[in-house]
């Protein structure tokens, strides 16, 4: 008995690799919308509420 081996074509460094390069790609998009966000921010002016 046992779980039938379904997932012999499974590449498991394939697959890592992929998902590294996914989750790269979405780290640096991060970053690109973090720098846009600040500089939207720095545009804001706030009076001074003193």
């Amino acid at each position: 008995m046992g779980l039938p081996d379904d997932e012999d074509d499974f590449d498991f460094n394939e697959r890592f690799s992929k998902l590294k390069a996914e989750f790269e790609e979405q780290l640096k998009e991060e970053a690109e919308l973090n720098k846009k966000i600040l500089e939207n921010l720095a545009k804001i002016a706030l009076k001074d509420e003193r």
